[in-house]
Order: structure tokens, then sequence, then C-alpha cells
């Protein structure tokens, strides 16, 4: 089997205890918004991905344990914790598509528009009803699946001391996500970063929930210190690796499901632009920095910001970059005491993170 079919089998393990716990979720809840509310909490977490984080944490608990099946039901605490920020992260971009359909703020818009009628106003922050109140609960509805990941861990049958742990794990990847959320939000309105703020700020975001992801699962199965320090360093080169090649698939108009160039839209200082606008003619960078963060920029100013691209051949940095990560990822696995074909997942792993094209 290949390691992309790998993938998909495993997949469908995940959806599978994702689905049992919604519907678990489901019982006995006699208000119907708050049932309609869970239903579609389900419906969004299932929406097709990759459930990296999920499958890496059955992984990490294979490699040092022999029964992977024990994990399932507590995988998918990554994928709650990460469909949280997503939602947020929808609302703060503006953004109205997640995962090929619509996002969590404008199902609730649209619920709204069908049950109740529509009006303009001033607001300070809205200027409807309907987005109001469509905001308003996907900002709930995140706050719920936060609180829902911690429910699986606390109702669980693991001893109190791993749970203690496990909070603390994802607590503290929680955290770093805000904080790397944070800095790219500050990051959109200034024009000159370093490549080491953004992999700080990539660090947050990506690779410490992917560490939260990895170290849980090597965590219960017992893996000692030494192994997890390995895993964690796996964790940050990979995280960081993934971030740029999700950089880079922004910029390809094959993209599913995702218009060419919605980064420079949103001026989020991906390593491309940051090595650009360092490296870009005065002329050029003063074009870039009229087009990056326009969100009405045309496709012939995305076309004038790849050419500027290529010339500073920052596409190219960037591609060396993430090999470069992926190598120092590689290398971390070989402190690694585990078994050998689970250790194998994650150099393949890294491998599809370098030749992946969506």
């Amino acid at each position: 089997m290949g390691f992309e079919a790998s993938l998909s089998s495993d997949r469908a393990i995940v959806d599978k205890e994702i689905a049992a716990f919604f519907d678990h979720m489901c019982e006995g809840q006699n208000n119907q918004f708050l049932k309609y509310n869970y239903e579609t909490l389900e419906q969004f977490v299932l929406r097709q991905g990759k459930r990296l984080r999920p499958i890496t944490t059955i992984k990490s608990y294979a490699a040092f344990s022999g029964n992977e099946k024990k994990i399932y039901p507590l995988s998918i605490v990554s994928e709650l914790f990460h469909t949280s920020s997503l939602i947020h992260d929808d609302i703060m971009d503006e953004d109205s598509i997640r995962r090929g359909s619509k996002t969590m703020h404008v199902l609730y818009e649209d619920y709204f528009r069908r049950h109740f009628n529509d009006e303009s106003y001033h607001g300070s922050i809205f200027s409807a009803h309907a987005k109001r109140f469509g905001s308003s609960i996907a900002i709930m509805q995140g706050n719920l699946l936060y609180s829902l990941a911690y429910r699986l861990l606390l109702t669980s049958d693991l001893e109190f001391g791993k749970k203690q742990e496990a909070l603390a794990l994802f607590n503290h990847a929680y955290a770093r996500t805000n904080e790397g959320q944070m800095l790219d939000v500050l990051f959109s309105s200034k024009n000159k970063i370093s490549v080491a703020e953004y992999e700080a700020m990539v660090e947050g975001k990506t690779a410490c929930p992917l560490g939260a992801a990895i170290g849980f699962g090597a965590m219960l199965a017992g893996a000692d210190k030494s192994q997890r320090t390995a895993l964690q360093q796996y964790s940050y080169h990979a995280g960081i690796a993934f971030q740029i090649m999700d950089d880079i698939m922004d910029l390809s108009s094959g993209r599913k499901k995702r218009l060419a160039g919605s980064d420079v839209r949103k001026g989020s200082k991906t390593l491309v632009i940051v090595h650009a606008l360092q490296h870009a003619a005065s002329k050029d960078k003063k074009i870039m920095m009229k087009i990056v963060g326009n969100h009405t920029a045309s496709s012939e100013d995305i076309q004038t910001v790849m050419r500027i691209l290529e010339k500073t051949e920052s596409v190219s940095y960037a591609q060396m970059r993430a090999e470069r990560h992926v190598m120092q990822a590689k290398h971390s696995l070989l402190r690694l005491k585990a078994n050998k074909e689970r250790k194998e997942f994650f150099l393949q792993l890294a491998d599809y993170i370098l030749a992946r094209s969506a």
C-alpha cells in the first residue's frame, strides 16, 4: 500500500471515531437548536481533510506500543483543537470557504436569514444582523469544540497523572497556536519581517500543535524523555516545512478549492513574500507593497507579484528552506528507538510534506 493510500485508510479510522463522538454528544439533547449546533459541528469537522494530527498520534503511540487500536478514541483530541482554531481563523480572515464548503460563520449567517428577517445597520463591527449572528455563533462553536476536546480527555479512562500531562501538553500547544496566529495577524500589517520572525510564528501556529499530537501518542505509550525529545525536534522541522509548502501551494492556480494568491490578497507574510520583499529591487518592492494585502487585487496584480517572485527566486528559496527542514526532521529520527515500521511512517510523512499538492 502506498503512503497516500495508507493515509486514506487511517483517515477513515479517525473519521469513524469523530462520528461516534458527536453521535454520543447528540444523544439526549432535547434543545433542537443546540442539537443542530452539534450536528453542524460534526459535519464541519468531518469535511475532507488530511487528519494528519490524529493519524500521527496513532502512529507515535504504535511506535512504542503494540496495540494502536487503544488510542483510536483519544486520537481525535488534536483534530477537535485544530478545527476549533480553523473556525476562529476563518472569522479573522473573513473567509467564506473552508475545505470546499461554507465557513462556520457563513453557515450561521444563512441560518439567520432562513429563520429571521435580516436588516442592515451601522454597528461598530457588523453591518447586518445576520453577520453578527453568524460570527457570534461561530465563535461559540469554536469555543465549544475546544471544551469538547478537554471533555474527551477528562472523561477518558486514563490514569490521573496521564490526564494531567495530556491537558498540560494540549494547553501549551493551544496557547502557542494562538500566539502564532497573533503574530501572523500583526505581520500582515508590517512590511519588514525576517525569516527568523516568520519561522517563530510558524513554530507557534503549525509546528507546536503537530508536536502536541505526536507527543500525546508517545506519552500515552510510555516513551521515555529522550524519545519524546527526538519526536519534538522532528515535529518542529516537519511543521515548519509543512507551512512553507502550504505557502508555496497558495501561489499555484492548480490548488483545489482555493483561489490562487489568496495569501497575497490577505497580506499574509509567507516565507515567499518575506524573501521577495527583502531582495526585490526598490521599484518592484513598492509595487508589491501596493498589491500585498489588497483584498481587491486582480488576477493581473497577482501575476505581477508572481513575476517579482520569479525575479527574486523567492519560491526556489522557500522550497530550499522546506527541504532543509525535512532533512533535519529525518535526522531527528536517527535517535528514535521505535518500531521500525512506525518509524518508517514518519520518514515517509516527511517526504510527503514536500511532495503533496493539496
